[in-house]
């Protein structure tokens, strides 16, 4: 028997030798647990792919204790080719944008250049009938002013002339030219509206394009795969898109122009699952987490939200219960992408996924429930840090996505 007193340099050896073997034990059996969730979620992703007949899925997601998401890419860039999807590939996100102006917008406050209640009267006197609707009202639709997309033939406009580049100015008219949806604060109703006038209002106070500030932004924060376009994008970024579909036509060339700041993005999946992180976990000089600034609305009537169950609304983001948990989140449509970035706070995770096909009826509901589900079953034994509200907290029985359009 080894005598340890006599031999104290060998205890410590052996000591270390064990402390060595229980860590790589420990780091063997993470690695093989996120090998196994990544396989889990690909599978599920690939079921929901072909379900809705996708061409190609990008999905990101940031689990605890890990630095940097994980990717899923299934799919080809195109229909009827083998090239398959990469992280160099690109999506059209739409109003994933929405989170990115109300940024701007949240930077312009903290800088005291504009406030909650200023006014569009003070910025565009020749807006004559909104010349009381505040900004706090645009951030969290509930102005009134109605969406220029619902106009009568408005998708046609878009595919028989995909290369029309649309200027902001030409957007907000189509809407002034339309019936308000109800008095200033009154209700709550969603609109590309609001977050174009955003972009203008926060572009005219700052003395920059919202192209520049779009773009120092992405600098700031680091997203290196993230572009606003207002016009036809150029041809190295259209040769990374990833090609969209409504059904079988191919929709690609129809630019985000017609969006602006309420949907003018494109980028991959992994930079906005990174920029949802930081929008919920930073505190730093670009700002701090949106929700320590945001009062969300809810979204049945526009009036402010005390319980954290509610379904509500601020600076681009939704807040709703489902039976997988409660969720911050913003979706995004176009004619041939359609895009979801979610953060469930009581697993502390974050995710994104973007399908190159446009609308689908039930496709949200069935990708976040699965993923979900397969994300809580394999968290279930680790220890996750959130919030003190989540104790408690109850799952909703039902899921019922908020009216959008």
């Amino acid at each position: 028997m080894i005598n340890w007193a006599k031999n104290p340099n060998l205890y410590r050896v052996m000591i270390f030798l064990i402390h060595l073997f229980f860590l790589k034990t420990a780091i063997s059996a993470e690695v093989c647990h996120k090998t196994i969730l990544t396989k889990q979620l690909r599978q599920s992703i690939l079921l929901t792919k072909n379900e809705f007949n996708i061409n190609a899925i990008s999905f990101a997601i940031k689990l605890p204790n890990e630095n940097r998401p994980v990717v899923i890419n299934i799919g080809t860039t195109e229909m009827g080719n083998k090239k398959r999807i990469t992280d160099n590939n690109l999506f059209q996100v739409a109003s994933i944008t929405k989170t990115f102006t109300a940024e701007l917008i949240a930077e312009a406050i903290m800088q005291n250049q504009i406030k909650k209640s200023d006014t569009i009267g003070k910025f565009f006197p020749q807006y004559k009938k909104w010349a009381n609707v505040t900004i706090e009202q645009l951030i969290n639709q509930t102005s009134g002013i109605a969406d220029y997309d619902q106009t009568k033939g408005w998708w046609k406009k878009l595919v028989n002339n995909p290369h029309k580049e649309w200027s902001a100015e030409s957007l907000v008219n189509i809407a002034y030219s339309m019936p308000e949806n109800f008095k200033p604060g009154s209700g709550w109703a969603y609109s590309n509206t609001n977050y174009v006038l955003l972009g203008m209002i926060v572009s005219k106070t700052a003395g920059y394009s919202i192209n520049t500030l779009m773009k120092n932004l992405f600098n700031k924060t680091r997203l290196t795969n993230s572009y606003f376009l207002n016009a036809n994008p150029p041809k190295p970024i259209m040769n990374e898109m990833t090609h969209g579909y409504y059904g079988i036509d191919d929709q690609t060339q129809i630019n985000t122009s017609w969006l602006q700041g309420a949907g003018g993005i494109i980028s991959n999946s992994e930079d906005v699952t990174k920029w949802l992180l930081q929008l919920f976990t930073r505190n730093d000089s670009i700002g701090f987490p949106i929700t320590k600034f945001a009062q969300f609305v809810r979204t049945d009537n526009g009036k402010n939200s005390h319980t954290i169950t509610e379904t509500a609304y601020s600076f681009g983001l939704f807040r709703m219960n489902t039976p997988e948990g409660l969720i911050y989140f913003t979706p995004g449509l176009t004619a041939g992408y359609t895009s979801m970035m979610v953060y469930a706070p009581c697993l502390n995770v974050y995710f994104s996924y973007l399908a190159s096909r446009g609308p689908m009826e039930g496709f949200h509901k069935k990708m976040l429930m699965s993923l979900m589900k397969l994300v809580k079953q394999n968290l279930s034994h680790d220890k996750v840090y959130a919030p003190k509200y989540c104790t408690g907290l109850k799952p909703s029985n039902r899921f019922v996505f908020p009216k959008i359009g």
